[in-house]
């Protein structure tokens, strides 16, 4: 009964006391990005009144005091957004003279808005500590008493306490007056924010409060199933787009283009999950050539009809895959014998448009045939006479700054008009004969010549009197008159 006695002991001891191990984070590398020493007054902490009824938090000589008149607790948040989870902090605070056995003091660190997730944890005077996750409230300390675990680096009431937590991809180290106390792993939160926690009816300072990133130079990379996942899903995204920007530019953006890039994606599935079935085949042949023959003959029946049956399956559907893969196989052959007779139309339809875009810009002449019957030559002859006549008679249309003033021109006809008349007045036409014309005749024009000087003799030609040379006295006597 004593041995039992002793050995029950034992291992309740093992079981509440911390185990020794070797802490998760070591070699970090730090940056400080909050701090506080309350050696002057400021908003890092909130600061209430004495007078308040439930709690009073003011700026002391070098310290921030924390009092709880209520028996419930109070969470008292750093003014400070918070860092990712890798991060280091170290603080010192202590538990003032207090009567009830409930009164605590503690840190908190990842805290989440609203109070929906974070960590506590939490000293008492009977040197012991707690973790929590506030989160779903749960105890993270389950090997100790109701989640409070005995420590003999905690120092009693009125004493200072410094309190570190190193956290580095989820991974917790707790010291307690710079001796490694626990470890635990918890990757619930990826960041938060930090703070300080009072149980009811409790009295404490916190002397300093800083926090630091943490960084493991020599880590190996982290591997994140889901960023995992969707970095695989972004891949075959561009993989799927390259692979369509190949086929557009080897067969043209033209109808059939789709369906045959559709048929070409959908055997390469097909072909996917063939190699996946082949080898999962390859691998129950394996299993089957493998039975060891000392195995029950009943029980090697079943495993070889169980392993024939599986065999048989996979053949079926690898048949049916391929003859699905040939179908799919005819029907791109046949796409893309559609698509080359469409580029092919195409190219003889832009052909086309593009020589009679040229015919109509140079107008064909018009030409006969050498062997054309001549009533067709004098028919054309007359056509292109008229024509000829028409562009005669119908100018073409100049620009402005080529065409006459109509008054320079109206200006210029009448001069040349009167100097024609002038001229004509001058001198008359001549009237003559052919040689072989009759005597008769001759004589006839030669008397008439003869008259008709006769007549310009005695019938001067009126001229203004301006230009008249008329003697002085006729003039006076009317002798001459205009």
């Amino acid at each position: 009964m004593k041995k039992i006695l002793i050995i029950s002991t034992l291992l309740l001891s093992l079981i509440i006391t911390p185990s020794i191990a070797q802490p998760y984070v070591s070699g970090e590398k730090t940056t400080k990005v909050f701090s506080e020493d309350f050696s002057d007054v400021s908003e890092s902490f909130p600061m209430t009144s004495s007078n308040d009824p439930k709690f009073w938090g003011t700026y002391g000589d070098g310290y921030y005091y924390m009092k709880r008149k209520i028996e419930r607790p109070r969470v008292i948040l750093a003014n400070f957004k918070g860092t990712s989870r890798d991060f280091y902090l170290k603080t010192k605070i202590q538990l003032g003279s207090v009567k009830s056995s409930e009164s605590t003091v503690g840190i908190l660190f990842l805290t989440q808005l609203g109070g929906r997730g974070g960590f506590l944890l939490e000293i008492n005077k009977k040197k012991k500590f707690k973790i929590t996750d506030i989160g779903n409230n749960t105890t993270i300390t389950l090997n100790g008493d109701k989640g409070w675990i005995p420590c003999k680096a905690i120092d009693g009431i009125q004493r200072n306490n410094t309190i570190e937590v190193k956290a580095f991809r989820g991974k917790f180290d707790v010291y307690f007056n710079n001796i490694y106390t626990y470890s635990f792993i918890n990757d619930s939160y990826k960041k938060g924010g930090f703070g300080a926690y009072i149980g009811s009816l409790a009295e404490a300072k916190i002397i300093y409060y800083n926090v630091y990133e943490l960084e493991l130079p020599n880590a190996p990379a982290e591997i994140i199933p889901e960023n995992l996942i969707a970095e695989i899903v972004n891949l075959k995204a561009a993989n799927d787009s390259l692979k369509t920007q190949l086929l557009t530019a080897n067969y043209g953006d033209q109808k059939g283009t789709k369906a045959a890039i559709y048929a070409i994606k959908i055997l390469e599935e097909q072909v996917g999950a063939s190699r996946k079935e082949n080898l999962h085949l390859k691998n129950l042949i394996t299993e089957y050539e493998a039975l060891e023959p000392s195995i029950d003959s009943k029980e090697s029946e079943q495993k070889s009809t169980e392993t024939v049956n599986k065999i048989t399956k996979l053949t079926n559907e690898r048949d049916s895959l391929r003859n699905r893969c040939e179908t799919l196989n005819h029907d791109l052959s046949i796409l893309e014998q559609e698509i080359k007779t469409a580029k092919s139309e195409m190219n003889q339809l832009k052909s086309q448009i593009n020589k009679e875009v040229e015919d109509s810009k140079e107008p064909a002449e018009t030409s006969l045939p050498l062997d054309a019957p001549s009533i067709v030559i004098e028919k054309f002859d007359e056509a292109r006479k008229e024509t000829d006549t028409k562009k005669k008679t119908n100018p073409t249309l100049l620009p402005l700054s080529e065409l006459e003033n109509p008054v320079e021109k109206a200006k210029k006809g009448k001069e040349e008009e009167e100097e024609e008349e002038e001229e004509e007045v001058k001198k008359p036409a001549e009237t003559s004969l052919p040689l072989d014309a009759p005597s008769f005749v001759v004589k006839k024009l030669d008397d008439t010549e003869k008259e008709t000087d006769t007549r310009k003799k005695t019938t001067p030609i009126l001229l203004p009197l301006s230009e008249q040379e008329i003697p002085i006295e006729k003039a006076k006597k009317g002798e001459f008159k205009d």
